[in-house]
């Protein structure tokens, strides 16, 4: 039969676990705005009608025209999209990575706390 001290110790573990899951997705998330800021950057210097390769997926690339390297089709939800000027989406983006530090900043202190928390108890335990 497992201790309480046992039980909040998995419990604790299984916080840990999670929230490290968390935290690896939203590294991703931000990985992913990293590369769309650049991608956003490497697009204003380039004019109408030049030619770039736009990533298909899998490593495969397809060879495209610029018609306007001014704006880009923003997806908004619901099947909704909006026309954006480049810098205005350059700001979205900053907004949503600012926010993005804020929630790991957060994360990552719960996560320090409960690595305490869990520390605490094994020490708890192994002094009985």
């Amino acid at each position: 039969m497992d201790s309480p001290h046992d039980i909040q110790m998995q419990e604790l573990q299984q916080g840990l676990q999670g929230l490290q899951e968390q935290l690896q997705l939203l590294q991703r998330q931000k990985n992913e705005l990293d590369h769309l800021t650049d991608s956003l950057t490497e697009l204003q210097k380039n004019k109408n009608e030049d030619t770039v390769l736009v990533p298909f997926g899998a490593g495969i690339f397809v060879q495209a025209k610029i018609e306007n390297s001014e704006k880009v089709i923003l997806n908004v939800g619901a099947n909704v999209v909006v026309e954006k000027n480049i810098a205005d989406t350059l700001a979205l983006v900053a907004k949503q990575s600012k926010e993005l530090q804020t929630i790991e900043q957060s994360m990552q202190e719960e996560l320090a706390h409960m690595s305490q928390q869990l520390q605490f108890l094994q020490m708890s335990q192994a002094s009985e």
